[in-house]
């Protein structure tokens, strides 16, 4: 135990009243030898620990409910601009586990590959230099567009078709 100042060890008599006074100074486990004030000690250390962890938590899930209210409106005002259509793969042929098969029916073994989904087939425009259409038999053009998508791909021009 460690020993108090003079100072502030309380006589056996004292009232619990005198000790609230010494209570912020003392650094004593053992005041006194008085039972009531001892516990009294005690009771007091354990609400102002248990008020602190209430305030603590209270401050945490404040913030979790803020992080939680925040992220589910950033994901419903995200969801409408970063959705796109994703373009098939063009993946036609079905295989087992050795070979290729016809592409199976729903509830066959195998069923669920790439080839048994045609979803967004790939449709892509040729575009000239200002964006505008092409026909598909275009012998010349300067971009892609990818009509799933909608982005547009530049094509790679040599130097000599860069000069021209």
């Amino acid at each position: 135990m460690i020993d108090c100042d003079k100072k502030y060890k309380l006589p056996a008599k004292q009232s619990i009243s005198s000790f609230k006074q010494l209570t912020p100074k003392s650094h004593c486990y053992q005041i006194t030898n008085n039972p009531e004030i001892i516990a009294h000690h005690f009771i007091r250390r354990i609400m102002v620990q248990t008020t602190q962890s209430i305030q603590k938590l209270q401050i945490g899930l404040t913030m979790l409910k803020k992080t939680v209210i925040l992220s589910i409106i950033l994901f419903l005002n995200c969801h409408h601009v970063l959705s796109w259509p994703i373009p098939d793969t063009g993946q036609t042929k079905c295989y087992d586990n050795e070979k290729e098969i016809p592409c199976p029916q729903p509830g066959e073994d195998f069923y669920g590959q790439d080839g048994n989904y045609i979803i967004n087939p790939p449709s892509y425009t040729k575009l000239d230099e200002n964006g505008n259409s092409l026909p598909d038999d275009a012998a010349s053009w300067l971009m892609v567009k990818d009509n799933v998508t909608g982005l547009v791909w530049e094509k790679k021009l040599t130097m000599s078709q860069f000069m021209i």
